[in-house]
């Protein structure tokens, strides 16, 4: 699902997301273009990067956006590891320890799960940008971008995301 107008079922109405880093580069704020750069120079001619190789220090300009996903296979569930500041303000609870399902900020959580399924699946970056309600009715505009993370055995263990929220 490259194509930026891909539909969801639930809405009808085209949701916006790519896997396409050209169309991405062009439509992203500059901090999610720098990190999606940081990442692939973290990956080098590797698959995947591991999450060993992101210092925290190095983070510092998107660690308020950030979040670390755990994922589980067979069955697959994905599990809050880390939540940045801008994503707890934004949920208004922290999900830290949360199952997706439980502490997703969107509009529909298939879209959500199909960002992270596309992003383990495919093992490439996902880009979405989307406006809507949360949070007591405020409308957000958000755009968000899904990093899979390999572990030891090769298989994606984690997913970072960044997210950069506006309250319109």
């Amino acid at each position: 699902m490259s194509d930026p107008e891909s539909r969801d079922p639930q809405s009808h109405t085209p949701y916006p997301r790519t896997t396409d880093p050209v169309v991405m580069r062009r439509l992203a704020d500059p901090r999610t273009v720098r990190l999606y750069e940081h990442w692939l120079a973290r990956k080098g001619a590797r698959d995947l990067p591991e999450r060993i190789d992101f210092d925290p220090v190095e983070m510092r300009d998107w660690l308020t956006g950030i979040m670390l996903v755990d994922v589980f296979h067979a069955p697959r569930r994905l599990k809050y590891r880390l939540v940045g500041q801008d994503e707890v303000e934004s949920r208004g609870f922290n999900p830290t320890g949360r199952w997706v399902e439980d502490g997703f900020l969107g509009a529909y959580l298939k879209d959500v799960f199909d960002n992270y399924n596309l992003a383990i699946d495919q093992r490439s970056m996902v880009f979405d940008w989307s406006g809507f309600p949360c949070g007591g009715g405020r409308l957000n505009s958000v755009e968000t971008l899904f990093l899979p993370l390999g572990g030891t055995d090769g298989a994606v263990d984690k997913v970072m995301t960044f997210s950069i929220v506006k309250r319109l």
